[in-house]
């Protein structure tokens, strides 16, 4: 039997020509303003405020860098990626995909949106990276079978799965762009208040059945 490596690899080789449904793309675009909304609610949270201290701030117009959604700042896309999941994940509010027993909207998106914004991408692409990930830390969990069993071994699920499913959205969109034109991808906005609702269980089922997740033999 294939590992699960080539699974997930020949799984984002093929996600190019992979048709997803236009539920499962508007799914994938709230799962990104909830994550974005959550993280802006807690710009004065101490967690937040700590991650972002230790991150170096870049010239307002350094390329290759992404924002930090709590304060405008520009920073390496890696530490970008960090400051703005722990943001997300800073009032406890982030999405949950119950058969990976994980919180993905704060694991996928920042990584994804990161390079993308580094790399020129557009939103279309970085939905796409958005559903690549969150279908792969579903299928990792393997229906709460695998996640209960990391549990038991005093494993946490999302720090588990979620390092590869974040890899995988942000792999996926970074050699998207390796394949077509780049297009500026815009640096999300800073509203004084901004709230959006709740993802609720992130594309879970939609992405699984549409996208299709990797399949073992």
């Amino acid at each position: 039997m294939a590992s699960a490596g080539k699974m997930i690899g020949e799984y984002l080789g093929d996600f190019a020509g992979r048709e997803i449904a236009p539920p499962v793309r508007d799914k994938a675009l709230m799962c990104l303003l909830d994550t974005l909304g959550l993280a802006i609610s807690a710009r004065g949270e101490p967690t937040a405020r700590a991650a972002l201290a230790l991150s170096r701030p870049l010239p307002e117009e350094s390329p290759a860098s992404a924002a930090a959604w709590i304060s405008g700042a520009r920073l390496s896309p890696s530490e970008a990626a960090f400051a703005n999941g722990v943001a997300a994940h800073a009032h406890f509010q982030d999405d949950t995909d119950m058969p990976s027993w994980t919180h993905p909207g704060s694991l996928v998106p920042p990584a994804v949106l990161a390079l993308a914004e580094r790399e020129g991408a557009s939103l279309e692409a970085a939905l796409r990276g958005i559903v690549a990930g969150y279908s792969v830390i579903n299928w990792l969990g393997r229906d709460e079978v695998v996640a209960r069993r990391l549990i038991a071994r005093g494993f946490r699920t999302s720090p588990s799965f979620g390092t590869i499913a974040a890899a995988a959205g942000a792999a996926w969109c970074w050699g998207s762009m390796r394949r077509s034109r780049p297009r500026r991808f815009p640096s999300p906005p800073r509203p004084p208040a901004a709230r959006w609702s709740r993802c609720g269980p992130g594309l879970t089922n939609g992405a699984s059945r549409t996208a299709g997740p990797p399949r073992a033999g």
